[in-house]
C-alpha cells in the first residue's frame, strides 16, 4: 500500500526535524549563551517553514487515502 509508506516518512521525517529542534533548544538553554539563544531562535522561526510542508503533506495524504479506500 503506497500511502501507507507515505505515511511513514512523513511521521519519520516530523519526528526527525522535532528532535533536532528540541536538541538545538536546550542545547542553547544549557550554555546560556547570547549566541546560542539567538541562534536557537532563528532556528524557531525555520522550523515554522516546515508548517507549510506539513499541511501539504497532509492534505496529501488524505487525497491519497481517500481514493485509496
Amino acid at each position: 500500500k503506497p500511502y501507507t509508506v507515505t505515511l511513514l516518512l512523513v511521521s519519520c521525517f516530523a519526528t526527525h526535524e522535532s528532535l533536532q529542534y528540541f536538541c538545538v533548544t536546550s542545547n542553547a538553554v544549557y550554555k546560556q549563551g547570547w549566541l546560542e539563544v539567538r541562534a536557537a531562535t532563528e532556528q524557531r522561526i525555520y522550523k515554522y517553514q516546515f508548517i507549510y510542508f506539513h499541511i501539504i503533506s497532509i492534505f496529501y495524504l488524505t487525497v491519497l487515502i481517500f481514493f485509496s479506500c
